[in-house]
């Protein structure tokens, strides 16, 4: 008999909002937690009080810097499935949901916060990455493609193990 960890695809959930302004993303650098010292988007794990993970990513967005989205703006954009190999030798599987929003439907200023550090603007073609598969693929979903990416990593999200997957869909439906 197989246990309910085994049957699921992941172990963890969790969203990922790029807010961008024509060539340009937002990113800060995060101040804790999975991604320390390293620049992201905003987003995290789903709370119980989050009715969907567009809830989700609007809340954490707020929380990670004070910036109100429109949800009905959001635009669904990838699923990643990210393997962790820990220093044990055991593994986690994120399954993270990616959005992107242009600018104009968000309202406020980008802030720091407890959870993220000074938010600055990057060109798309020369912005930091948050873990060694995101060079792979983050370029891609600012093409306009919608796709579904697996990575494998190690060393604390530093180094990959085995190629990065990326497929196209048509949507998320």
């Amino acid at each position: 008999m197989s246990d309910e960890k085994s049957q699921k695809e992941y172990d963890f959930e969790a969203t990922l909002l790029f807010i961008v302004d024509n060539r340009e993303v937002l990113l800060a650098p995060k101040l804790d937690k999975i991604g320390k010292d390293r620049w992201n988007g905003s987003g995290g794990k789903p709370k119980p009080q989050d009715s969907s993970l567009e809830e989700c990513v609007a809340r954490e967005t707020w929380e990670e810097l004070w910036i109100l989205v429109r949800k009905k703006y959001l635009e669904k954009v990838a699923v990643g499935y990210f393997t962790n190999i820990q220093e044990d030798g055991g593994s986690v599987i994120w399954k993270v949901t990616v959005y992107i929003i242009e600018k104009k439907y968000c309202i406020g200023t980008p802030a720091s916060t407890k959870e993220m550090g000074n938010p600055q603007w990057f060109d798309m073609d020369n912005m930091p990455y948050m873990i060694a598969a995101d060079c792979f693929w983050v370029p891609e979903i600012f093409k306009g493609r919608k796709i579904i990416v697996r990575a494998t990593m190690k060393n604390n999200q530093s180094e990959l193990v085995g190629p990065v997957q990326i497929v196209d869909v048509d949507s998320f439906e």
